[in-house]
């Protein structure tokens, strides 16, 4: 159901905070995972660094 052969692995090379954020850099995979890792960045934003929770946007 999820195996799709079609889709090169995904391997992660870095993974880094900047700026406030992650930044992820990876290699293979499609637009599923590329959005995933998008998604994870902007995520990372509002997530503080010392308790896990979510941080209010002022």
């Amino acid at each position: 159901m999820f195996a799709d052969v079609s889709v090169m692995p995904v391997v992660v090379t870095q993974v880094k905070a900047k700026l406030g954020s992650l930044r992820i850099h990876h290699k293979g995979g499609d637009a599923r995972v590329r959005a995933m890792a998008d998604l994870v960045q902007t995520l990372s934003q509002s997530i503080d660094e010392e308790t896990g929770h979510m941080r209010m946007q002022v």
